[in-house]
């Protein structure tokens, strides 16, 4: 029992500026052993939470501050816990447990205790804690979306040079977001973070040389930062490496190194390169022309929302290539595809209803889909509402209207409205 009564001899100062230091006197570890270690161990721990939320209610302390000085002299057998070391005011016990409270693991998700936790060490200066806290303002996690709080934030993990901070600050530069619009500090940072080996500052640096925004365009300098970043397995940056070999921007022209390209993102799960994969597929550019696998490719991308894939999905069923032929199911990814605004998609969608194909016929409901492909330059849109204005009863045969909509279809190189023209003239 003389242990247990020891272990209440905790010697507390204050130091000059208002900071307190608390120390235990290192005979208690030669006076516990064995099983009443282990008890004098926990009891030491409750009583120092205890000594630090006494101190916190009689101090302006933040928590955890009281007990960063505490030494235990011989008593080292204590082995403290993460969430012991982080209220002991630990930065990075604080950030592992906000990032562990942020993703889920090993303890319940809660994004307002991930913040609470990223916030004390932030507030310690700690680089890879504001920038998390950064990324939770900017995402709205755990507290309001703040993208000014959030390029504050990024900013101070920047300038001590932490790269992902570099990168998506530079991000809130090029959109404009918590900061006053700025393409050429966008490039400063994406260059900063890209020169560490950063791969989305070095992906983000290659599609600003690629467009030419805050630099002189230059598809050579986006080819190479593109390739470093593909070599470090960025899913972007392969699949916009690919594009460049399939145009021959920047590199030599090679359908067969885009296949390559783009199946290396389309692995990983990007949509965008399954899209393109698959595309390469259905016309047999850089690997041997296989329908099913383009479909197998558009399906994947569909299936994540990709507007392009879904409208190419339709097409191959509403042609039977590499499936079986189906107006229903070309009809159900038209219509997907046309609610996110693809306009190819809501003029395919117009035509199914004007034709009755994978639908009941239907003229208002296909004037609505081929009015809002046409607004968007859809040069078959327009041939075909000139063709309903000319042949159906439903709206009113308009002859005038429906010459309108041939003539500018025509202008823009449709070959049945140019014949339309021809054949209603010789009328």
């Amino acid at each position: 029992m003389y242990a247990y009564g020891l272990i209440m001899t905790l010697f507390l100062f204050l130091l000059p500026g208002g900071e307190f230091y608390a120390t235990l006197p290192a005979i208690l570890g030669s006076l516990t052993v064995g099983e009443t270690a282990e008890i004098v161990e926990h009891l030491f721990r409750e009583r120092l939470f205890e000594l630090n939320e006494l101190v916190v209610d009689h101090s302006s302390n933040t928590p955890g501050k009281v007990l960063t000085g505490i030494t235990t002299g011989g008593f080292d057998s204590l082995e403290l816990t993460l969430e012991d070391r982080a209220h002991m005011g630990d930065m990075n016990a604080q950030n592992d447990l906000a990032l562990q409270y942020d993703l889920g693991k090993e303890r319940p998700q809660d994004y307002t205790e991930a913040v609470k936790w990223y916030k004390m060490a932030a507030d310690q200066g700690l680089a890879v804690a504001q920038g998390n806290l950064a990324w939770m303002y900017e995402s709205g996690r755990g507290v309001p979306v703040d993208k000014a709080r959030a390029a504050e934030l990024y900013r101070k993990a920047a300038d001590q040079g932490l790269p992902r901070a570099q990168n998506n600050l530079g991000v809130l530069y090029e959109r404009g977001e918590g900061v006053a619009q700025d393409d050429r500090e966008a490039i400063n940072l994406y260059r900063k973070a890209a020169n560490q080996g950063d791969r989305n500052g070095q992906t983000n640096l290659g599609r600003m040389y690629y467009y030419g925004r805050g630099v002189t365009k230059n598809y050579n300098k986006a080819a190479e930062w593109y390739l470093k970043a593909a070599e470090s397995g960025s899913a972007n940056a392969q699949n916009y490496l690919g594009l460049m070999y399939e145009e021959g921007l920047g590199v030599v022209k090679s359908d067969r190194k885009a296949a390559e390209w783009y199946r290396k993102s389309a692995e990983q799960g990007n949509s965008y390169a399954q899209t393109n994969l698959a595309w390469l597929y259905q016309n047999g550019k850089g690997v041997p022309r296989d329908d099913a696998e383009a479909v197998r490719w558009y399906r994947s991308a569909a299936e994540q929302g990709n507007s392009r894939a879904q409208t190419n999905l339709g097409w191959m069923y509403e042609n039977g290539r590499g499936v079986e032929q189906s107006d229903t199911e070309a009809f159900r990814w038209y219509s997907s595809a046309s609610e996110q605004g693809n306009t190819i998609s809501q003029g395919n969608l117009g035509w199914m209803y004007m034709n009755g194909r994978g639908v009941e016929k239907d003229i208002d409901e296909a004037l609505k889909w081929l009015l809002s492909a046409a607004e968007q330059g859809n040069a078959s849109a327009m041939h075909n509402i000139g063709w309903i204005y000319e042949n159906e009863e439903e709206v009113g045969k308009d002859l005038s209207t429906a010459l309108d909509w041939y003539s500018k279809a025509a202008e823009l190189g449709n070959a049945l409205a140019q014949e339309a023209l021809k054949r209603l003239e010789k009328d």
